[in-house]
């Protein structure tokens, strides 16, 4: 039997991604997915696999380059070397990614047809490097054409479907309510969540300056500013986050490093983050987002723009506005209830691209 190849490289797409592999396993399609161990995506794989939410098979292959450009090169030609080891044994009649360089690069040089998703032009090397060799490009219709041209891209090879990335996990999302319990957080409590910012944006993001995380300031103010009531969680990005946040704000704050986000996140108050796909998620999941993201204002920030003007999202990079929007949210139960009501008729709207995605790889098996 033919598979499809699926290649997962983080977190984003361990949701994203483990669900198109998920729909396709239920179809009766075989799949072989690759895994690359980056952040704490093989953490929150292995949780989704062993709650039920996945029962897909996975293999790890290679790891994230670093920051250097010998270390990503270093990666880079070590995961193609995998990759071409082990499709020799195999039947693979489509390759799948977000922007895989590894996965684009060893289908093409094979004769594989690549189907792209991507939802971020502006991540040039990472365009340039797969739009070119991809039979297919999919993404959301708010998508500007011409900043996909720009990297590569064929318009007439581009599909795209009335929806955002995340609505694919989000759309019937149902909570796991042990979630807060296993965390000791108290369900009766305003919860508002805090994640950190990648080192990778610091030059970006004027907060960040004398911070280590680029969150210390903003959980500084809301330490102030809150209610006693308010359970501060932070999510750091990378391992020395957070003990730099348990060092600096003691039992003020919880520190969580791994759990399942979505749940945190649809069951919090408020969330301020550092990161796009968190913001996109809590916002579908009707927690109101405010973005901290230094690519939040960004031309191409097609999924925040389209948030923003929903009422479900507020880009900012400045300290005291987010502190004073996540305060007046916390004084007003009503209006948080008429956000997730606002998200929750969004998601209805909304289309999944996972169909979509089944139906371009037919093409190809």
């Amino acid at each position: 039997m033919s598979e499809v190849w699926i290649d997962i490289m983080t977190t984003k797409q361990v949701w994203f991604l483990g669900k198109f592999a998920q729909y396709l396993k239920d179809k009766g399609i075989g799949t072989w997915v690759t895994v690359r161990k980056y952040q704490e995506n093989t953490e929150v794989l292995e949780r989704l696999t062993k709650n039920g939410t996945f029962d897909f098979q996975y293999e790890i292959t290679g790891v994230h380059g670093g920051q250097s450009k010998e270390g990503k090169l270093d990666s880079f030609l070590k995961r193609c070397q995998v990759h071409a080891e082990k499709l020799k044994g195999r039947k693979v009649s489509c390759a799948f990614s977000l922007s895989s360089p590894e996965c684009a690069r060893v289908a093409y040089g094979l004769g594989i047809p690549h189907v792209c998703t991507s939802d971020s032009p502006f991540s040039v090397a990472a365009s340039i490097l797969t739009f070119p060799m991809s039979e297919k490009i999919i993404t959301s219709w708010l998508s500007d054409i011409w900043d996909f041209m720009r990297v590569g891209a064929d318009p007439n090879r581009i599909v795209t479907f009335k929806g955002i990335d995340e609505i694919a996990w989000t759309k019937d999302f149902k909570a796991d309510p042990k979630v807060l319990g296993e965390l000791g957080l108290d369900k009766k409590r305003p919860i508002v969540i805090v994640r950190a910012l990648s080192p990778h944006f610091s030059e970006n993001a004027p907060f960040f300056k004398d911070t280590e995380t680029g969150v210390e300031p903003i959980i500084s103010e809301l330490l102030k500013r809150s209610n006693k009531d308010v359970q501060i969680v932070a999510i750091p990005r990378y391992g020395q986050q957070g003990p730099i946040l348990r060092k600096t704000f003691g039992a003020k704050i919880l520190v969580v490093d791994h759990t399942d986000g979505p749940s945190l996140t649809s069951q919090a108050d408020v969330l301020i983050s550092a990161g796009g796909t968190m913001n996109r998620e809590a916002a579908l999941l009707g927690t109101f987002a405010i973005s901290m993201d230094p690519l939040c204002k960004h031309p191409m920030a097609y999924g925040e723009r389209f948030l923003h003007k929903k009422g479900l999202l507020l880009p900012t990079l400045d300290v005291k506005e987010a502190t004073d929007k996540a305060i007046e949210l916390l004084n007003d139960e009503e209006k948080r209830k008429e956000i997730k009501n606002k998200a929750a008729a969004l998601r209805k709207e909304l289309e999944d691209p996972i169909p979509v995605f089944h139906r371009v790889v037919s093409e190809y098996i």
